[in-house]
């Protein structure tokens, strides 16, 4: 059965499921497509579908990766699946799938944000970005200034592809819900955003969000030396905490690596904690 359908430019009506299908509403025929030569049983077990400008279509699917019709050729060309990003690909559930103007496609995966250029065969999982490489993606659209929004299982974040920066949104910023359904949020021209979830519908006005507020100020609960790595070093008969930052701070000669304690800074919204 399909799980999901979308009309293309030539208005075809595409159903992918465990197997995918053309429906000409015009003529009535509805013609499978041939899977991918990878897959013996024929079956691609497609759940998402991204239109690129001449017509081709990548696919992404079930533990099977992500595949491109080649639509002038009427098959399958390219595969991002047992090679060569066996343990990126095949053992992700791609979501939702979108591209930006430079022609790099973005993947909302299971285990994940990837982004990947065909042409330059690369790839990127932002292990460094918390939240956004590590977590179920569940959609993402990009805005007019070219900012991605992303839909998770921890809740709703923006990244600046460029400055390679996410902010993550909560209910200050009327976000009602953490947890959405896979592949619900769609952006107007004008900036609205909606997004569907377990709770209902979220409306959000990209262009009218509260202003950023500055990251938490952090707090050193303690200072440790190589000889002392279990008792902070005491000043004054007191731990180094934070009601003694102003107080003389007396070392020994060989004190010469000092490792800081700090505190965790937003408990609630771990992803905008900043460290420079």
């Amino acid at each position: 059965y399909p799980e999901t359908l979308h009309f293309d430019a030539q208005g075809i009506l595409w159903l992918l499921g465990g197997r995918i299908y053309q429906y000409n509403s015009n003529t009535g025929n509805t013609v499978e497509i041939a899977g991918p030569s990878l897959f013996p049983d024929g079956r691609t077990r497609g759940l998402s579908i991204l239109e690129l400008e001449n017509g081709d279509m990548w696919i992404g699917t079930r533990l099977r990766g992500i595949h491109l019709f080649d639509r002038s050729r009427n098959r399958f060309t390219l595969a991002y699946a047992d090679r060569p990003f066996p343990s990126l690909m095949n053992e992700r559930l791609i979501y939702d799938l979108n591209a930006d103007k430079a022609g790099n496609v973005w993947a909302a995966t299971s285990l994940g944000l990837i982004q990947f250029n065909s042409e330059l065969d690369q790839m990127d999982r932002f292990p460094d970005l918390k939240g956004i490489g590590d977590t179920s993606i569940n959609g993402l659209e990009f805005d007019s200034a070219g900012n991605l929004w992303l839909t998770s299982t921890r809740g709703l974040y923006r990244l600046d592809p460029e400055r390679r920066k996410a902010k993550f949104y909560s209910q200050a910023q009327g976000v009602h819900q953490q947890t959405f359904s896979n592949e619900a949020m769609s952006i107007s021209d004008n900036g609205i955003l909606a997004i569907g979830g377990l709770s209902g519908l979220n409306i959000i006005d990209t262009l009218d969000l509260p202003a950023e507020e500055p990251p938490p100020t952090p707090a050193i609960t303690g200072l440790l030396t190589p000889q002392n790595r279990e008792q902070p070093i005491a000043t004054g008969g007191k731990d180094l905490i934070v009601e003694s930052r102003t107080e003389n701070l007396q070392l020994k000669h060989n004190n010469n690596n000092l490792t800081f304690q700090f505190t965790h800074f937003d408990f609630a919204n771990d992803p905008n904690n900043v460290l420079q």
